[in-house]
């Protein structure tokens, strides 16, 4: 099987996060941001409460 290689582009020091924890952060933020456009894509603007974008920020973290 060949390795995929995958390059990110950061300003997080290597001593604050290593390869493999800045990938795991870059996942997590991209599954965000593909839940807030599935959001905006069914509802209106500002239907969505400010709740649910702060249970996000809060649940993030416990995904890595």
């Amino acid at each position: 099987m060949k390795r995929k290689i995958i390059r990110h582009i950061t300003n997080i020091q290597k001593d604050i996060s290593d390869a493999k924890d800045t990938a795991k952060l870059c996942r997590v933020r991209w599954d965000i941001e593909l839940l807030f456009k599935e959001l905006k894509s069914k509802y209106a603007p500002g239907v969505l409460d400010i709740n649910i974008r702060r249970c996000l920020q809060w649940s993030a973290p416990a995904q890595l």
